[in-house]
């Protein structure tokens, strides 16, 4: 089992593009980095994808 205590104060930074591939398709992509100011902690996430619309 996992278990996380994520409780305190944290700082969070991120970036994100996205961009129109077609008519009917584009891409997005984002990344954010997290750090905690009162106690020793960090964390990175990411997600990336494709939308498609018709």
């Amino acid at each position: 089992m996992f278990a996380a205590s994520l409780g305190g104060t944290w700082a969070q930074t991120g970036l994100g593009l996205s961009g129109q591939i077609t008519r009917n398709v584009s891409v997005f992509g984002a990344t954010d980095y997290n750090i905690a100011l009162d106690q020793s902690g960090h964390s990175f996430g990411g997600r990336a994808g494709i939308r498609l619309t018709w």
